[in-house]
């Protein structure tokens, strides 16, 4: 997640074509989220768009809420 949040970053400065942002949200819903946070405070990304970040924080929510939710599985049942 990292490195396509890097990629886009040279695209946007380079005026060239751009990683869609419902790419990165995937990215961070399957579990990518540590990444893309980190590569939002190094390289500076998307950390000014408040929907974006809305977006962001959803999903991983989302992935939080799904490993907890896959990890109590056996729980359900008792």
């Amino acid at each position: 997640t990292f490195l396509a949040y890097w990629q886009d970053k040279l695209a946007a400065e380079r005026g060239v074509w751009r990683t869609s942002e419902d790419s990165l949200h995937g990215l961070s819903l399957i579990g990518g989220w540590a990444g893309a946070r980190l590569a939002q405070h190094r390289l500076r990304h998307k950390t000014s768009k408040a929907n974006f970040q809305t977006v962001y924080w959803l999903s991983v929510l989302a992935h939080v809420a799904g490993v907890l939710a896959v990890l109590s599985w056996p729980l359900w049942g008792q």
